[in-house]
């Protein structure tokens, strides 16, 4: 199969949940129906049935297949990928935030995470606890509305990481690396400003994506690389 286009799309919860409803539960494999059955509180469960209905429905679209042939499955690293009748295709990212879904297809890994503030999260212990020193030195010299912002630029940075290379965010490694700004054809991940949230991105060549919006606007992107701290 041909090399297939990196897609990113961000979308309201509403509108992709209902329409994963309409279909009832038989486009979900076993381990997704498992899954599904041991959510006892319905928003999540309205979270993951949207979130992978979106997906089949943006790598049905590159790959011209019906969303309802596609199956969700994990590979040997840990990453979602996409797969029809047993070949595994391409690379999926979901993550969701409030009341937006965001979602990437990729020929090659890809992490994504999306983030809006949450008044009380404790900003400078979840940093002692996964951001480098560098990293939080950079948060100390800055200040009210300023702070919150890159915080929340470095977190979703840490967890886009994370998910492309399938091992997750975990603290010990998470401070190992220190996100540094970029230019556009040094990067390895990129961040939108998404109303007042933080969209990140982890993948080869980032710097020529643009999320589609799906009514939501994403402002122009950073660019950033990573540096081992070992």
């Amino acid at each position: 199969m041909a090399e297939q286009p990196v897609r990113l799309a961000i979308a309201t919860l509403a509108p992709l949940a209902e329409a994963a409803a309409g279909r009832g539960e038989g486009w979900l494999v076993d381990s997704e129906r498992a899954r599904v059955a041991a959510m006892t509180l319905p928003l999540r469960r309205a979270q993951y049935l949207a979130g992978h209905w979106f997906a089949r429905e943006l790598a049905a679209e590159v790959l011209r297949e019906a969303p309802e042939r596609l199956a969700f499955t994990i590979d040997a690293a840990g990453r979602p990928r996409i797969a029809i009748d047993g070949q595994l295709l391409g690379y999926l990212s979901l993550s969701h935030s409030g009341e937006c879904l965001a979602c990437a297809y990729a020929a090659d890994p890809i992490g994504i995470d999306l983030e809006f503030p949450k008044s009380r999260r404790d900003l400078d212990g979840v940093a002692r606890f996964t951001f480098s020193p560098p990293e939080r030195e950079w948060l100390s010299g800055l200040a009210g509305d300023e702070r919150e912002a890159a915080f929340y630029r470095l977190w979703t940075l840490k967890e886009a990481r994370g998910k492309r290379s399938g091992e997750g965010l975990l603290p010990g490694r998470a401070r190992r690396w220190t996100a540094l700004a970029t230019a556009a054809e040094a990067a390895e991940a990129a961040t939108w400003t998404v109303g007042e949230g933080v969209l990140a991105v982890a993948t080869d060549g980032v710097s020529a994506l643009a999320p589609e919006g799906r009514g939501l606007v994403a402002a122009r992107p950073q660019f950033w690389s990573f540096r081992d701290g070992d």
